[in-house]
């Protein structure tokens, strides 16, 4: 039987391999295949759509997603896609 902290172990290294994934497409030049991976990750991660949790508050989207360890998760993978746009605007600038 798995644990809480084999769970948050399994998100964390999720996680993980889903921003090295991003990063490593977006070095190839792969840009929108690299953004698409973060976008995917919700649903694959948290049962919930990007474009679902990107219209609720903060509050709704923690309610949510349930449990600290997933809101930190998402708080995560939205930091990776701010990292990821914030990359980009300087790229075109």
């Amino acid at each position: 039987m798995f644990s809480r902290s084999d769970y948050v172990m399994r998100l964390v290294k999720q996680l993980a391999d889903v921003i090295a994934r991003s990063l490593k497409l977006r070095v190839e030049g792969q840009r929108e295949e690299s953004k698409q991976v973060l976008v995917e990750a919700c649903g694959e991660m948290f049962g919930v759509e990007h474009r679902v949790l990107e219209m609720l508050d903060a509050t709704s989207a923690a309610e949510l997603l349930g449990e600290w360890s997933r809101v930190d998760a998402y708080a995560r993978l939205l930091e990776a896609m701010g990292d990821f746009e914030r990359a980009t605007a300087l790229r075109n600038a």
